[in-house]
């Protein structure tokens, strides 16, 4: 901004909306490039990035617990340990009862895995 910015606040112009639309502008053109260039690349979309993954990213949270820092974590390491320990015995059709596991969870704790325990180490 600079010298411009100063000089315009010297004559009395009002700038600040100016500099809010410039800065929305920029980054609009910024995402059309980074778009079009992904497009030509073709690497807009990994492909392990699908839907799934941040469905995944919710069911960490809920398992764990949310409002947490250490929820998550803890989450995600149940939730991957589940995944990967049922589908060994279930291959095609593990998501069934991971996903009867989770509906359990749900109901049975709702505060998730660290608020489940922590109301029994305080009991």
């Amino acid at each position: 901004m600079g010298n411009w910015y100063t000089l315009g606040l010297v004559l009395g112009l009002g700038l600040a909306i100016g500099v809010v639309v410039t800065g929305i502008l920029g980054a609009n053109v910024l995402g059309i490039g980074a778009a079009a260039v992904l497009a030509s690349v073709g690497a807009g979309v990994p492909a392990g990035a699908v839907d799934t993954v941040s469905g995944e990213v919710v069911i960490y949270n809920v398992m764990g617990g949310m409002g947490t820092l250490v929820g998550p974590v803890v989450g995600a390491a149940t939730f991957l340990l589940l995944r990967e320990g049922l589908s060994r015995f279930w291959t095609e059709y593990y998501l069934i009862p991971l996903g009867i596991a989770f509906t359990l969870m749900v109901i049975f704790m709702p505060q998730g895995l660290l608020g489940f325990w922590k109301r029994r180490l305080n009991q």
